[in-house]
């Protein structure tokens, strides 16, 4: 699976101190904000990232926006007290959206 930030950024981001939490993060959260950033761009999520075949090819460089959205989301999931919870659960926090929305296809934002 495709992570779109890397595991200092996010421990920053969240001001995680220690390595109790890594393995999760980088197994499960990151690949999974990534993969919800990428599912929600949907089609342009190729031409923004340059993926092949689903992945990013080596070298490749992910937008700023892109990675302020991951860790957005990741804040959300991770440390929900942070944040107002004030959307519906099967859908992305507005910030989130709102990031993502000048590189979706209009047809679909």
């Amino acid at each position: 699976m495709v992570s779109l930030v890397s595991l200092p950024s996010v421990k920053d981001a969240l001001r995680v101190d220690g390595s109790d939490d890594d393995e999760l993060l980088q197994d499960v959260y990151i690949p999974a904000a990534s993969g919800a950033v990428i599912n929600h761009l949907d089609a342009r999520a190729g031409i923004v990232l340059g993926l092949v075949d689903g992945e990013l090819p080596e070298g490749a460089v992910v937008p700023e926006v892109l990675q302020v959205a991951v860790i957005l989301l990741l804040r959300h999931w991770y440390r929900p007290a942070d944040l107002r919870q004030d959307f519906a659960g099967d859908e992305l926090p507005p910030s989130v959206k709102a990031l993502l929305k000048p590189l979706r296809d209009p047809a679909l934002s």
